[in-house]
């Protein structure tokens, strides 16, 4: 077959976006677990971190998959020991230029993989939106980031999205945050604290914003007043304290979810976060899920 002067001059860029597909680090698996038929998996990724993410533990995590679900038909997958954090893409077959970083919840023990993270991907790509489903690395692993690893890959992200937004045709402007339970509270995390210094740049990505256009906190972890179970949990575990509940409460409040000194101020604060177009969702229902 002949070959043109135009077939031979993209060859290499056939080829070199080819290998970066296959560089990629797969989706999260259950070895030799068998997936319900009809329910479209995500076989596109994308590594956040291009040399490695910053700052791993001294004792190296291995990545373990758990299928948690007895019924054959469905599945409800949670992963922990993430050391390539990356993003799963779900894209529609018709784009409506808007895209949605999610963020699955699992109390920071773990990441879920199905119930907060694969269904939401599919239900949005099939309204025209395209949703990536973030794997964060967890607080209690070692991370020398310490309480701010999983916002450091929400900020990373969020800005290769933008980096990346012809590629999946979306509009850089229109690229929201959404978050359950514990992701749901990094979900706040990131659009409160989108332009913090949670890592050191490493390419041109990272001059853009991480502030998300919008954002939806779904029953977010977010307070924990009077819980104890929650105190011990999720936000021990997110600041890497273990037992001091009082400080870890005490420092989350702070330093990490303004939006819970909004929720317990005055009327006219939270009438005007309610105003605010970054919460087009949010439910306080505190709370460790996943």
């Amino acid at each position: 077959m002949p070959i043109d002067r135009r077939s031979l001059m993209a060859a290499p860029l056939v080829l070199g976006l080819a290998s970066l597909a296959k560089a990629q680090t797969p989706v999260p698996e259950v070895p030799g677990g068998a997936l319900p038929p009809g329910l479209p998996q995500p076989s596109e990724t994308i590594d956040l971190w291009p040399k490695g993410a910053p700052g791993a533990p001294a004792k190296p995590l291995v990545e373990t998959v758990q299928e948690r679900s007895t019924d054959r038909l469905v599945t409800d997958r949670a992963v922990f020991g993430i050391t390539r954090p990356r993003m799963a893409v779900f894209r529609p077959d018709r784009p409506n230029g808007a895209a949605v970083l999610i963020t699955p919840g699992g109390g920071y023990r773990w990441v879920v993989v199905d119930k907060e993270g694969y269904e939401m991907g599919r239900w949005l790509a099939a309204r025209g939106f395209t949703a990536f489903v973030l794997f964060y690395r967890l607080p209690g692993e070692g991370w020398a980031a310490g309480p701010d690893v999983a916002l450091a890959d929400a900020q990373r992200a969020m800005r290769l999205i933008r980096h990346r937004a012809r590629d999946f045709a979306v509009d850089p402007e229109r690229v929201s945050a959404m978050g359950f339970s514990a992701g749901g509270h990094l979900c706040a995390d990131l659009s409160t604290r989108f332009d913090a210094k949670a890592y050191e740049p490493v390419d041109a990505a990272d001059a853009l914003s991480a502030r998300p256009h919008s954002a939806a906190p779904i029953y977010p972890v977010i307070g924990c007043r009077g819980r104890r179970r929650l105190r011990r949990g999720c936000f021990g575990l997110r600041l890497g304290l273990g037992p001091g509940l009082v400080r870890a409460a005490r420092y989350l409040q702070i330093a990490h979810s303004r939006f819970r000194i909004a929720l317990t101020g005055s009327s006219s604060q939270l009438k005007k976060l309610c105003r605010s177009r970054m919460m087009f969702a949010l439910s306080v229902m505190p709370g460790c899920t996943g």
